[in-house]
């Protein structure tokens, strides 16, 4: 709310100083115009970014914000071990077909009836697994499925074998909130 009470004003502000010394600069010599032009810009500006923030900045709130649930997820979580080599393995693929080259090659490709030359197709493969959890305190069975990872099924059965175990961080107050730790696939 705070962001609109300053935020609407200064665009105003800006924008009025900026049109203002923008029409004096061609018409009137006022000194230093394009000075003050600059500043209003400047002013309104900063007004737009107060009511809407650039993207990268919603971004860097929104990765500190996920930072701060992990890192008490990890301190105030249900802390259990987890045998990767009893978890189920989903895996899917697909295509994603993109062109190459410039438009100017693709134009002359397809003048010629060559315009598949410049189709490049590749395969996406995913993975991910799940986990069953016998929670005795709720007396029923939990499943948690692991973030989408980006290697075959084949590929990460082994690294899943070759770990054996992990840890999986879940939420005392909401069992739907939670982390496993993959470190070891990033290698």
């Amino acid at each position: 709310m705070w962001r609109k009470l300053f935020g609407i004003p200064l665009m105003i502000i800006g924008g009025m100083v900026f049109l203002f010394f923008l029409y004096n600069l061609q018409n009137i010599h006022i000194p230093r115009a394009g000075l003050y032009a600059t500043a209003g810009a400047i002013i309104f500006i900063a007004g737009t970014l107060l009511i809407d923030p650039h993207p990268y900045f919603k971004y860097r709130r929104q990765k500190a914000a996920a930072r701060k649930a992990l890192n008490n997820l990890l301190i105030n979580g249900e802390k259990i071990t987890v045998d990767l080599r009893e978890c189920v393995i989903t895996a899917h693929k697909y295509y994603e077909t993109f062109e190459t080259g410039t438009n100017r090659s693709r134009a002359l490709d397809a003048a010629i009836g060559e315009a598949h030359r410049n189709i490049r197709s590749v395969e996406i493969r995913q993975s991910i697994f799940s986990f069953s959890y016998f929670n005795p305190r709720l007396n029923q069975t939990e499943i948690f499925k692991s973030p989408v990872i980006y290697k075959d099924n084949i590929t990460l059965e082994f690294l899943l074998h070759h770990q054996q175990t992990t840890c999986l961080y879940v939420s005392k107050s909401d069992r739907s909130l939670y982390y496993f730790d993959l470190d070891f696939l990033e290698n």
